[in-house]
């Protein structure tokens, strides 16, 4: 490499090194990346450029304070770069602090209101802090400035389920427009869809072993790795070879476990698009699973060069891709209920014990409660803020009200500090509930962390709430798992589309529909008549989680045949077309 060349000829060239740095951070190399931009300001120490790229870099270590000291240096530096400002609200954002992430984005776009990336990042900012309406104006116009940027239309996709009574047509429409629009820029995909041959595995024997790859930047401790280790685990070795293509730098001890239940493991942070494409088909992938959607950092426009000869959406999204190429959506008849109107481009794939499989954590806390055993009834919740939409703050006002004076609700994320959590306080408290009520929490004490727990810290947490309240018109998926597992109720407002009756699959796998409501009404009372009995809950919570241990839910074995049997059908089907 040219760079190299130069070092070799002059060690302490700061240009040389300095993209050298890059380069590394590119190819997801972040270790090489710092040490790299490090040598680079002991040479050039007031380049305020280099620390605002090592702050990225030191963040993607989850080195947060130092990240965050490089991108002040920079500023300090340079008062007037966006790069550097718009990097440590990306860096704050991350970390919770939302009131000052949102500061520095707001006083980027000052300097430079056409910043694309600081547009978006803050649309993210306010999605995050719950006010979900500037966050979709802010996305949309962070979509006309990247017009060819794939995952900024996707925030704004993203965003639109977050809407109370939002219009699923109108949802699905922009959907199939983005789908149109990435489709007709890349070009040739549609070329490769009409002759999958000339690229794809030409063995098309229905019975052999298929080789299946799993997308996602999530093999960490995140929502979609809980579920799908379950798979990766039990699946039947003779009848699947796994591929997991890890699109993400940080690791922990969950990916290391996933590492070890995959046949082949491809760390594919920084690859382009390209690359990605000619690596899947060089393993001669059958089957591609993608586990993101549109959430962050997905991998759609990879999907759209349709890379494998059959392509599937599964888990990590509420809705349809609206990618031509993507030919599967695995869901179930709770989620998608058989003959309603179809707002998919993907064909459906109804699994018949659930779309899903928890797995408990390795290590949990007593599910039994751990508040005053005579104490007054508390409801709680820890969802994305977001999620916590006007309706869903009358419904929950309404409840503690109905409930009696002596209910409370606990609330936590780590994002509800500052003014966000003074925000929602005045939502409550404008409904009739006094603060005294409400126990909002945005830390958890270090002295109670279980190693064990790996990303799941607030799963001790339910342990003080007897009755779980779910979101909607996003239902709390994995959010409704722990709390089950935790051994409280989740009572669930069951929605009009998949996105809200995500719960209402996981109460149906646990024969629990009875915690299942079909109006806004029936919602609360189901809350309220819970709460008058607080202490049977409490004495109950230990048999909660030995009924759900012995569910569906959490049978991996029935759960990976039953997702093998899809994989099966679907090769089928393509061995026999177009022959």
């Amino acid at each position: 490499m040219i760079y190299r060349r130069v070092l070799e000829i002059d060690p302490r060239n700061a240009d040389a090194t300095h993209l050298l740095g890059l380069v590394a951070h590119a190819c997801g190399r972040p270790d090489a990346a710092a040490e790299l931009l490090g040598r680079s300001l002991a040479i050039r120490p007031h380049a305020a450029s280099v620390y605002s790229v090592l702050g990225v870099v030191l963040q993607s270590l989850g080195r947060h304070d130092d990240a965050a000291a490089a991108c002040r240096q920079a500023i300090k530096l340079d008062p007037d770069h966006v790069g550097a400002r718009n990097n440590l609200g990306a860096i704050l954002r991350t970390q919770g602090d939302l009131d000052e992430a949102i500061g520095w984005f707001e006083t980027a776009l000052k300097r430079d209101p056409n910043h694309a990336d600081t547009v978006n990042n803050l649309a993210l900012a306010y999605k995050d802090a719950g006010l979900i309406d500037e966050a979709i104006r802010t996305a949309r116009r962070g979509a006309e400035l990247s017009p060819i940027s794939a995952r900024a239309h996707s925030n704004v996709l993203l965003m639109l389920h977050y809407q109370s009574g939002y219009d699923p047509d109108a949802v699905f429409r922009e959907h199939l427009d983005w789908g149109t629009r990435l489709t007709d820029e890349l070009g040739t995909a549609t070329d490769r869809q009409r002759a999958p041959q000339a690229s794809h595995p030409s063995n098309r024997d229905p019975n052999r072993q298929l080789r299946v790859g799993f997308v996602s930047p999530d093999f960490w401790a995140h929502p979609v790795a809980y579920f799908i280790e379950p798979l990766l685990a039990a699946r039947d070795p003779t009848q699947i070879k796994t591929f997991c293509y890890a699109d993400a730098v940080k690791a922990d001890a969950i990916t290391q476990r996933l590492h070890g239940f995959a046949d082949e493991w491809r760390s594919v942070a920084g690859l382009a698009d390209k690359q990605l494409d000619q690596t899947i088909r060089a393993d001669q992938i059958d089957i591609l699973v993608d586990l993101s959607g549109h959430t962050g950092q997905n991998r759609l426009s990879l999907f759209a060069r349709k890379p494998a000869p059959i392509q599937v959406t599964y888990l990590g999204y509420c809705d349809t891709t609206g990618l031509p190429a993507m030919d599967y959506l695995l869901t179930d008849e709770i989620a998608d209920p058989p003959g309603e109107a179809s707002r998919y481009t993907e064909k459906l794939i109804r699994l018949p014990g659930g779309f899903s499989c928890f797995a408990p954590p390795p290590a949990a806390s007593s599910p039994d409660f751990a508040g005053d055993p005579d104490g007054p009834v508390t409801f709680g919740a820890m969802p994305v803020l977001a999620k916590l939409n006007h309706d869903v703050i009358d419904s929950w006002a309404r409840i503690l009200r109905a409930a009696g004076p002596g209910a409370r609700l606990l609330l936590y994320r780590n994002t509800l500090r500052g003014q966000v959590r003074q925000r929602f306080i005045r939502e409550f408290v404008s409904r009739g509930i006094d603060t005294g009520r409400l126990d909002f929490r945005c830390d958890i004490d270090p002295s109670t962390l279980d190693p064990a727990l790996a990303g799941r810290w607030h799963l001790p947490l339910y342990r003080q709430i007897d009755i779980a309240l779910d979101t909607f018109p996003w239902s709390g998926h994995t959010s409704a798992c722990e709390a089950l597992w935790m051994g409280a109720p989740v009572v669930s407002l069951r929605g009009n589309t998949h996105v809200g009756r995500m719960v209402a699959s996981v109460l149906n796998q646990i024969d629990r529909y009875d915690l299942m409501a079909e109006t806004r009404e029936e919602y609360t009372d189901k809350a309220v008549e819970l709460s008058r009995h607080a202490s049977e809950l409490r004495a109950g919570r230990s048999a909660l989680r030995d009924s759900m241990r012995q569910s569906r839910l959490c049978d991996s074995n029935r759960f990976a045949r039953e997702f093998a049997s899809a994989l099966r059908r679907m090769w089928g089907d393509w061995c026999a077309s177009e022959k």
